[in-house]
């Protein structure tokens, strides 16, 4: 039997990534009113143009992803560490004026109001049985092939709302899924676990 494991972990790092596009997807859509989650009142001049952020927010997501993928011990208190001690640049999604910072500041405690209450509630609900029916699945494909899973622990890695589809959603120790979005095939995420 092998050491496999498929945990859930909900990161404050992607979600909060995730949330700060959102934003700005309702700012910058036809009618500025998309309805997409987070809708705060901002000074539109604390954001950068939309190509800018773009860029770099494709940059810092797959830093992230990236960053995980060397992560041998508990990823979810990792990821806590990374955000308790501010290890990716999420201020430079936003313009470096005084008032843009104070924005930015604004909304990063209003993301942490909402994950640390609502967002995690409803996320970790969501993703408890799609868990425990992927590792089932898993198990059964495995020992019906006559294969051996890593002795890895995998984590599916839940976000609220779809990423950009020009992030990276893999690597060698998870896969992102959202609460809207395709889940992915037990087949596309054996191949991946399997040696």
């Amino acid at each position: 039997m092998s050491n496999f494991s498929l945990a859930d972990a909900f990161s404050i790092n992607l979600n909060f990534i995730i949330y700060i596009r959102n934003l700005y997807l309702n700012y910058n859509s036809e009618y500025e009113t998309s309805n997409i989650y987070p809708w705060i009142p901002i000074n539109k001049d604390a954001l950068l143009n939309m190509s800018d952020f773009d860029i770099k927010s494709k940059e810092i997501w797959n830093t992230i992803i990236n960053d995980f993928s060397f992560i041998s011990s508990d990823l979810i208190v990792i990821d806590l560490e990374y955000w308790v001690n501010k290890k990716f640049p999420f201020s430079d999604l936003f313009n470096s004026s005084t008032c843009s910072i104070e924005q930015y500041q604004n909304i990063k405690k209003a993301f942490e109001a909402w994950y640390w209450g609502s967002g995690n509630i409803v996320t970790r609900f969501f993703s408890k049985d799609i868990v425990i029916n992927y590792y089932d699945k898993l198990i059964n494909m495995a020992e019906s092939e006559s294969l051996k899973l890593k002795d890895t622990r995998i984590y599916l890695q839940v976000v609220y709302d779809k990423p950009s589809e020009s992030w990276e959603i893999k690597n060698n120790n998870m896969i992102v899924i959202s609460l809207n979005d395709r889940l992915p095939k037990e087949e596309e995420i054996f191949k991946i676990y399997y040696p």
